[in-house]
């Protein structure tokens, strides 16, 4: 029997750490902040509000994921194993962008004072409209702690053809205009102004990337060859830090101008990976799963500290409380 999604899970709770979802909206999670002794919040993602989920006009909040593919597909099409795929595109634009896993409801499957674990199923002769002719299971394993979140994600095939994959979690982070990022990565992708890739752009006696005032400016590039350790230092004193696992080796920072967040989004593969691949561009991050393989990997978003060195730069996290 098929479990009814529920459009909003009880707070989860640890040390004072708090965290809201709404599964049914997308698997979203809702909120994610620290409370003080006085009950004050530090906001780490922009929270959502209470209002009505709008699935093809999402709002620009807490964090999704991003399955089974991460950013666009040109034009809503690629071809794979001899055929073209054609999937549905985002509405107002020729490309689909994102997935569709955050614009459809998922399942809770466990829940816990600091835990939840979400699942998607997706059956392609259930669900024609999306496009995507390939059955998977999608799954967020959540897990809250003193200092912050911690994102388990994959994607499992459960059909009976290898089909095309990808990963990743889209965090909409509170930020402002003298915020700044912090981050490694080898590579930076070339794209079109419509923000699909084009080819990479080796990094060589600058992988230490430092941008400052973006969110006043806008921002929106891909990155390759992340290392996994990003951080935020904010204005208001707050550095929150998001670490990934292998495959999300892909960072996006997208900071539309004026706006009240930033997004640092590991993923495992570059804008328009399919299409990149089927023209032999390399280095792309486009990913096959045979029937039964999976794809996962972890994402933590987090309150911390950082320490900068003469080398680089590292992370720590102060102790919980």
């Amino acid at each position: 029997m098929t479990q009814a999604p529920l459009p909003t899970l009880p707070l989860l709770r640890a040390g004072r750490m708090r965290a809201t979802l709404r599964a049914a909206d997308g698997g979203r999670v809702a909120a994610l902040w620290r409370e003080d002794e006085a009950d004050r919040r530090t906001e780490i993602v922009v929270p959502m509000g209470d209002g009505a989920y709008q699935p093809t006009q999402w709002p620009k909040a807490g964090i999704y994921p991003l399955v089974p593919w991460s950013g666009r597909i040109r034009n809503a099409r690629f071809a794979f194993g001899g055929r073209t795929i054609a999937v549905e595109p985002h509405p107002g634009s020729p490309h689909a962008m994102h997935g569709f896993g955050h614009r459809v409801p998922w399942h809770v499957v466990a829940l816990s004072a600091d835990r939840a674990e979400l699942r998607l199923d997706h059956d392609p002769a259930a669900a024609p409209v999306h496009g995507w002719p390939w059955a998977f299971r999608a799954t967020q394993r959540l897990a809250l702690d003193p200092r912050g979140l911690e994102i388990a994600i994959e994607i499992a095939n459960t059909g009976h053809a290898t089909m095309p994959a990808g990963l990743g979690v889209h965090p909409f982070l509170v930020a402002g205009s003298a915020d700044q990022v912090r981050f490694r990565a080898t590579g930076s992708w070339t794209t079109d102004a419509e923000g699909c890739a084009l080819s990479l752009v080796e990094r060589h006696g600058d992988a230490a990337l430092r941008v400052g005032g973006f969110a006043a400016a806008g921002e929106t590039i891909q990155h390759g060859g992340f290392d996994g350790e990003a951080a935020l230092r904010r204005s208001d004193g707050a550095v929150v830090t998001v670490t990934s696992a292998p495959p999300l080796d892909f960072l996006v920072l997208h900071a539309p101008p004026g706006t009240p967040y930033a997004c640092l989004e590991p993923v495992s593969h570059a804008a328009d990976a399919f299409n990149l691949e089927a023209r032999g561009v390399a280095g792309a991050g486009a990913r096959r799963l045979a029937p039964g393989e999976t794809l996962a990997s972890r994402v933590r978003i987090a309150l911390a500290q950082l320490a900068q060195l003469a080398d680089g730069f590292r992370f720590f996290e102060p102790p919980a409380s």
